[in-house]
């Protein structure tokens, strides 16, 4: 488990890593912090926690990302998500290369006209990530159909 606190330019403030071990289907607990010790400019900074796990499938990642504010209340900065160079895949899917210069919360992507199922929607970007993303489209597309489709949006650019 690693655990990052951030400001909203993507600046890591604080970063600690975690090994633990826990038996299938079982839960622990890792760590207790007091809100006002990890985050007392709670407008100013959120957390990520990400999480790796070694599975007889291969290994699995998941991220959160938690606020200590409500987010109308935090300065978020205005991120630009661009899409890199959309690469057709051997099984008929599309990979699909994302970047941001600043964080960038519930990024969600949508193809109006090429119809299909991205493998994540609504995640989180930090400037740092490398993220690509799969699209499995419901006919045949080619890349360059859906790179004119695509649109991408995100938490700052709702309000």
């Amino acid at each position: 488990i690693r655990m990052v606190l951030w400001d909203f330019s993507g600046q890591p403030l604080c970063e600690k890593d975690f090994t633990v071990t826990i038996p299938a289907n079982g839960v622990a607990e890792v760590l207790t912090v007091p809100v006002k010790e990890l985050a007392p400019h709670a407008t100013d900074v959120f957390l990520t926690t990400d999480l790796e796990v070694e599975a007889p499938s291969g290994v699995l990642q998941h991220r959160n990302t938690h606020f200590f504010a409500p987010f109308k209340a935090c300065e978020l900065a205005d991120a630009r998500v661009e899409i890199g160079e959309i690469k057709e895949q051997r099984d008929g899917g599309v990979e699909v290369p994302i970047r941001t210069d600043r964080p960038a919360f519930f990024v969600f992507l949508k193809s109006p006209g090429v119809p299909g199922t991205f493998s994540d929607n609504s995640f989180t970007v930090l400037p740092q990530d490398d993220l690509q993303l799969s699209f499995k489209p419901a006919s045949p597309v080619k890349a360059a159909a859906l790179q004119d489709a695509l649109q991408v949006t995100h938490l700052r650019k709702s309000y």
